[in-house]
């Protein structure tokens, strides 16, 4: 292949990456995981075991594994207008504050904004409806605890 010839490919970014991965509830570095969150915490409990020997934060993570965590990572469907973003506040019907969004976009496949959030667990229940705050005004939502789109790999929970 000839460097700088396109050969009928166009060239997609990170937009393209964002919006895939959320379709598939895929974790990304810096949003859903980051190091002040356990992986039981972002949904990837799966990745850490009981072992012989301890690593970083083994007490914690392992504890989070057997009672529960106070907070986890779920998926939010917008139910009216509106593209979900980074770090919008999140708050339940009463108007308390339970979390905040840690990816947002807009599905082309879906045609409805999607995102994931960090959460009280108590409020992380299939069709739970919550409240977004984008740019000041609260939009409603729901907790999506299964895929997005049918046929992604993630199990429905």
């Amino acid at each position: 292949m000839e460097f700088g010839k396109s050969y009928g490919l166009v060239p997609v970014g990170l937009g393209a990456r964002d919006t895939l991965r959320l379709e598939a509830k895929y974790a990304l570095y810096g949003h859903e995981l980051n190091d002040t969150r356990t992986p039981v915490e972002s949904g990837i409990s799966w990745i850490v075991k009981e072992k012989a020997n301890p690593y970083f934060a083994y007490g914690k993570i392992i504890s989070q594994k057997k009672n529960g965590a106070e907070y986890g990572v779920t998926g939010i469907k917008l139910t009216e207008a509106g593209v979900l973003r980074e770090n919008y506040s999140i708050f339940d019907e009463a108007g308390n504050l339970i979390g905040q969004t840690t990816s947002g976009s807009y599905s082309p496949s879906l045609k409805e904004g999607i995102g994931l959030a960090y959460i009280k667990k108590s409020f992380i229940k299939n069709e739970t409806v919550v409240m977004v705050e984008i740019r000041g005004a609260k939009k409603k939502c729901i907790i999506q605890t299964g895929n997005f789109i049918t046929g992604s790999v993630r199990k429905n929970k």
